[in-house]
């Protein structure tokens, strides 16, 4: 008898319980998400118009501290800018710790979301969303990326962990760090504000707590306000500045042609989310997303996606938002929820067999569909600019005020052709095209103007020529050689 008790008590410790089998499968999936990231770290370069641009104006600052004007740089949320500033002071490398921070804010940014889910809605839900979520292309590639995107996610995801855990225990504590961690990530992407007005949204019934809660979360902005006004004499000067708002003609969806279709304009965010995790999560998160008003437990989710969903549908309707995918990426996030949702009814509503069966397509798609898109979507220096880098490292004296001017047909090939030469921002005159005209130069400029680099296989090199006719200058073109 006693035996039998033995035996039994063994076969049941080789059982695990629900808590301990979810708790591997979160172990699993994240360490899933951090190799597939590690793995594109090393496949891939920070050859990005965006991110080679933040490392040139961090490098800047690091290097005159002093200039009031190398702090508060409208294009650039601060917050990103100064972390990247400081890890190049301490190690001291524009190459790979930008990156570092990158990924441990991507990998960070999954692990809080996750909770944030399971704090608001359930285990399992989270869990779905937590694998969708960790093979996100355009997550995964941002994650290698010296963008702000993954430091802005970990931080609203951060404020969104302690805003649900205010709501379970009405501490006011974590309501507050809630408000300060979302209110950071405003200075990472600037819609983190609007994130932030729709959370205050849920505690309108208390206006002394409402009123805390924007207090705090509107304390970096105003700063950031503030000095905008200060340097610029404009508060909303940063938005101007920035590429968040832009004229139709440097818009993404000039790709439709001249003449764009309201239409387009409304459905374009609605495609992205489609893009993003193929049809089949798109449908039944669309479903989840119209049924959701039912239960009271989503209605924070819809708030959020419905609500920033329409900013940005605003915006590309008057042709005044800058459309990259990226930036709906925290649209994804919290879409997630609602094809969890409905994916768990769909479950439970056939045999057993037949879920395995789909779990296992599903699994194989996300997991297939991630990496693809991932790896095809990673971006790699062209050898011609690592030519014409490698030309102005050994050429030009680091130690004289010689000058250099690039000219490109792309200018996301010009940042990062600055940053691989090494050389210190003053040493590159011209922000725009001179487009043959000396004039939009500066004085000091012109007169310490030495090199002309061409990148380009489109400009006309004769005219340049005779516009540039001074022996001081020498003009060298180096052509795609890929």
């Amino acid at each position: 008898m006693r035996f039998l008790c033995l035996r039994k008590d063994k076969m049941e410790s080789i059982y695990l319980s629900k808590k301990e089998k979810l708790k591997i499968i979160f172990l699993t999936i994240l360490i899933a998400a951090i190799f597939i990231r590690g793995l594109s770290l090393f496949a891939s370069d920070n050859f990005h118009g965006i991110a080679a641009g933040k490392i040139l104006q961090a490098n800047k600052l690091a290097q005159n501290p002093y200039s009031l004007y190398n702090w508060i740089v409208p294009a650039h949320g601060p917050l990103h800018l100064y972390s990247l500033c400081i890890l190049g002071k301490l190690f001291d490398n524009s190459f790979i710790a930008p990156r570092i921070l990158s990924l441990s804010m991507g990998i960070l940014s999954l692990v809080v979301y996750y909770q944030y889910i399971k704090l608001w809605l359930d285990k399992e839900t989270a869990l779905v969303c937590f694998f969708c979520a960790a093979f996100f292309s355009l997550h995964i590639i941002h994650s290698v990326l010296t963008t702000a995107e993954t430091m802005f996610l970990f931080l609203l995801f951060s404020g969104a962990v302690f805003f649900a855990r205010y709501k379970k225990n009405e501490n006011i504590n974590h309501l507050y760090v809630s408000a300060l961690l979302v209110g950071a990530s405003s200075m990472c992407r600037f819609e983190g504000v609007i994130y932030g007005l729709i959370f205050s949204l849920f505690l309108i019934r208390s206006l002394k707590v409402w009123f805390r809660f924007i207090c705090l979360l509107m304390l970096l902005p105003v700063i950031w306000l503030i000095f905008n006004y200060v340097l610029f004499g404009d508060f909303l000067f940063f938005l101007k500045a920035s590429d968040t708002v832009v004229q139709s003609a440097y818009n993404t969806l000039q790709v439709y042609g001249p003449n764009v279709t309201a239409l387009k304009k409304i459905f374009y965010w609605p495609r992205v989310l489609k893009n993003y995790f193929g049809w089949p999560i798109f449908i039944l998160g669309v479903t989840g997303f119209c049924f959701s008003l039912k239960d009271k437990k989503y209605k924070l989710f819809f708030s959020l996606l419905f609500g920033m969903l329409l900013v940005f549908i605003f915006k590309t309707a008057r042709s005044e938002l800058a459309m990259q995918p990226r930036y709906g990426m925290s649209l994804g996030f919290f879409f997630l929820p609602f094809f969890a949702g409905t994916f768990k009814i769909l479950l439970r509503k056939i045999s057993p067999s037949q879920a395995k069966c789909i779990l296992a397509v599903f699994f194989l798609y996300i997991i297939f569909k991630g990496t693809y898109f991932t790896f095809i979507g990673l971006p790699h220096t062209p050898q011609w600019l690592k030519e014409a880098a490698k030309f102005l490292a050994v050429t030009i004296n680091k130690e004289s005020n010689e000058a250099i001017y690039v000219d490109c047909d792309d200018n996301n090939f010009k940042e990062p052709l600055k940053v691989y030469s090494r050389l210190e921002a003053r040493t590159f005159v011209g922000y725009e095209r001179l487009g043959g005209h000396t004039e939009l130069l500066e004085p000091q400029d012109v007169n310490r103007l030495r090199y002309i680099v061409l990148v380009s296989d489109k400009r006309n090199f004769k005219n340049l020529k005779l516009v540039f006719k001074s022996d001081k200058c020498k003009i060298y073109d180096f052509k795609n050689a890929d």
